[in-house]
């Protein structure tokens, strides 16, 4: 629920998020110092806005296999 909010609040405020993976394994947990149970669980967001890359082209699907 929270990351629903935190989605709407961002497009409200005219900026843009991701969510880029929640993340259960214990090497990570360990790396950030959280060995109890109560923070198994990390979600990570990104925030920004977007960048356009003109090396990026968008195709048909399908090509000249559409035209028939």
């Amino acid at each position: 629920m929270v990351g629903q909010v935190l989605y709407l609040e961002a497009k409200e405020a005219g900026i843009r998020l991701t969510g880029i993976g929640c993340y259960f394994d214990n090497s990570v947990h360990q790396a950030l110092g959280t060995a109890s149970m109560e923070w198994q669980s990390v979600y990570h967001f990104t925030v920004g806005g977007p960048v356009e890359d003109l090396r990026l082209t968008t195709l048909p699907a399908y090509g000249s296999e559409v035209d028939r």
